[in-house]
């Protein structure tokens, strides 16, 4: 192989030395002989071309122009080309070489064009692309590193534009080079203008103000039908029944038109009422308004119409004036004035009341004083009465009210009220009948309790008047008055009595059975055999049986000799004696047997005969 003395190898050797210079080599064989060193002298001359590109740097896409200066002889540019002045377009950056050749001499340059990359194409976006004629449109540009360049002129990534007319917007991104890339479009549809009315109160009420507003006319001419020579978009309008108001704005972009209807709403008049009513008296103040159910809503303000809301209920001392404002269903207003006249309270009455207490049972007086200009009611137990004076009759726990009522406007007093101090009633019985005996009736009148008795137990109990009957039966021991038992009949001794266990009665149930009950006994007369006799003896007819007192519940009995009952007979009560017929038995003796209610008996011998 050859070797250089550079320490290269191989047959060829290419140098580009900046002077005169030797070259030397020689060939070894594989076995490692050599043969012997030859060299040779490349003779190097100084340069006198020079290579310049103008410009030499450039964007891409961009042509710039290739010279070669101080070349004697053929210029050769490396891509081919022979002349002293060349344009390229080259894609990147590129060195570029040329040959001048004077005779055997060549003379080799380079030049380097700088190649600037186009920046990208940028993104155009905007807030809206269809909008009214002289409405704002915000253009934005995205993607460009350097700054972005509009068609308008402005510089930036954002402008702010106005169009009249629908318009096509460009713009391009440059680099910082100066290299402009692509362009890009946005088209912004501008359309007529809509025009819009609106009202801040589209209902009002008969008297009442609007205002309209036109709005979409920021560009363009307004006009009114109404108001031909109105041009603000702001009108104060008072219409007196429903009506519709058209308005038009002409723009570049074309002509539109709008319409609003005001609905006018009739107004319902408040009917009120002015009240007189008494000091201290809760009113409502809505049943004071008429027609209160022509209005969805009413609000009450004392003294003045603005002052701050009331409830509608109030209670009144002195006079004065309440406003009603009132609330129709179509949201109508009224206002009205209510006057309210306060009388006053009258003085609670005085009651002359009896000095001591009184029984229960009896009657007593009560008389009001202190209620000249009115007139005095009282309440006995829930029960009413009017008048300066009323009876009552005494009865334990009763409760007593006493106010006075003024003849202008009724009003009522604060309420007396009033205890009269009752004590309970002693009853006794007076018998009122000549004789009370065993089986007949007596007589009795109840003293020391004006109402009668009361007899029995909360659940069955019998009133007795202040004189009533009794039946005293021969047979039980129970009394009993119209069905109900009302006594017992009780022997002492030889001493008979009809036992009542009694209250006083004071005119109502629950408060007598809590009084004291009184045992009441009554004297009752009963029959004796020691004062029985009978006449006459013999007989031919009839018989009586006579006693000293009583003969009431006698029993008689006729027997003959052979003990055979012939007769068994109460017999008659005449003129208090008993009276036996006995004339249908035949002449002759037999023993008649007398009984007493009692059990006891008597036999005494009766002798008949024939007339």
């Amino acid at each position: 192989m050859v070797k250089w003395s550079n320490q290269t190898t191989g047959n060829i050797l290419r140098v580009t030395p900046n002077g005169t210079s030797t070259y030397e080599a020689y060939c070894e064989t594989q076995t490692g002989c050599r043969s012997a060193t030859s060299s040779v002298v490349v003779t190097v001359y100084p340069s006198t071309t020079r290579l310049i590109a103008a410009p030499a740097a450039i964007c891409a896409g961009e042509k710039t122009s290739l010279k070669a200066i101080g070349c004697k002889g053929t210029v050769t540019w490396l891509f081919g080309y022979k002349g002293d002045s060349v344009q390229v377009a080259p894609t990147r950056t590129t060195t570029y070489f040329a040959v001048c050749q004077t005779g055997d001499v060549k003379d080799t340059n380079a030049v380097e064009v700088l190649v600037y990359p186009l920046p990208n194409e940028p993104t155009l976006t905007a807030n809206k692309t269809q909008l009214q004629s002289g409405e704002l449109v915000v253009l934005n540009s995205q993607g460009c590193s350097y700054r972005t360049i509009w068609d308008t002129g402005i510089v930036g990534e954002k402008i702010q534009l106005f169009p009249q007319i629908s318009t096509e917007y460009t713009a391009y991104c440059q680099s910082e080079k100066g290299c402009v890339g692509k362009m890009a479009r946005i088209k912004i549809q501008v359309n007529a203008a809509t025009l819009t009315l609106t009202a801040n109160r589209p209902k009002i009420c008969q008297g009442e103000t609007s205002t309209l507003v036109a709005d979409g006319c920021q560009n363009g001419t307004l006009t009114w039908e109404q108001f031909p020579n109105q041009r603000s978009n702001s009108l104060v309008v008072q219409p007196t029944v429903t009506t519709i108001y058209k308005a038009k704005c002409e723009t570049l972009s074309g002509v539109s038109e709008a319409v609003i209807t005001m609905t006018v709403n009739p107004k319902t008049k408040l009917l009120v009422s002015n009240v007189e009513l008494c000091e201290n008296a809760t009113i409502d103040l809505r049943k004071q308004v008429l027609n209160a159910s022509s209005f969805g809503n009413l609000l009450f303000r004392k003294s003045t119409p603005s002052s701050v809301n009331v409830s509608y209920l109030q209670t009144l001392t002195q006079s004065g004036t309440y406003y009603v404002i009132g609330t129709n269903p179509n949201s109508c207003l009224d206002t009205a004035q209510i006057a309210l006249i306060v009388n006053p309270k009258p003085a609670i009455p005085s009651v002359n009341t009896p000095l001591d207490s009184v029984t229960a049972g009896s009657s007593y007086f009560l008389q009001g004083k202190g209620c000249e200009n009115g007139t005095i009611h009282w309440w006995i137990n829930d029960k009413k009465e009017t008048g300066g004076k009323i009876s009552l009759v005494a009865e334990q726990n009763t409760r007593i009210k006493v106010i006075c009522v003024s003849t202008k406007g009724g009003c009522a007093s604060d309420t007396n009220f009033l205890s009269i101090p009752v004590k309970q009633g002693v009853p006794a019985l007076a018998i009122l009948s000549s004789k009370a005996s065993e089986g007949g009736t007596v007589s009795l009148e109840v003293k020391g309790c004006a109402q009668g008795l009361l007899v029995g137990t909360p659940n069955d109990f019998r009133i007795l008047p202040v004189t009533f009957s009794l039946s005293v039966p021969l047979n039980r021991d129970s009394i009993f008055y119209n069905g109900t038992w009302v006594g017992t009949k009780l022997r002492r001794g030889d001493s008979l009595f009809v036992v009542l266990p009694a209250y006083c009665y004071t005119g109502n149930i629950s408060s007598t059975f809590k009084s004291i009950p009184r045992r009441l006994e009554i004297p009752i007369q009963f029959v004796s055999l020691t004062d029985l006799y009978f006449y006459p003896n013999p007989a031919s007819g009839k018989i009586r049986i006579k006693g000293r007192d009583c003969v009431n519940g006698l029993r008689l009995k006729v027997w003959d000799l052979v003990g055979r009952l012939l007769m068994d007979d109460y017999g008659i009560n005449v003129d208090n004696e008993i009276e036996l017929d006995v004339s249908t038995l035949a002449s002759g003796e037999y023993l008649l047997e007398i009984q007493t209610a009692s059990g006891e008996s008597n036999v005494s011998r009766l002798l008949k005969h024939s007339k």
